[in-house]
């Protein structure tokens, strides 16, 4: 499930990039950077949950 958000945090900050108008690339940009942040962080705390916490 995490990687499905980092995986979609990459996408919507690559086709923000690829959008010329700047305000539908500002939405994307800041989605993207959301997404891939939380993706991130689901997955460190699934990491240490799954590793054990030391």
């Amino acid at each position: 499930m995490w990687m499905i958000g980092i995986a979609l945090g990459i996408i919507l900050l690559v086709a923000s990039f690829l959008v010329k108008e700047r305000r539908p690339r500002r939405v994307l940009l800041v989605l993207g950077a959301v997404v891939l942040a939380a993706g991130l962080i689901y997955g460190g705390l699934v990491g240490l949950l799954l590793g054990g916490i030391e």
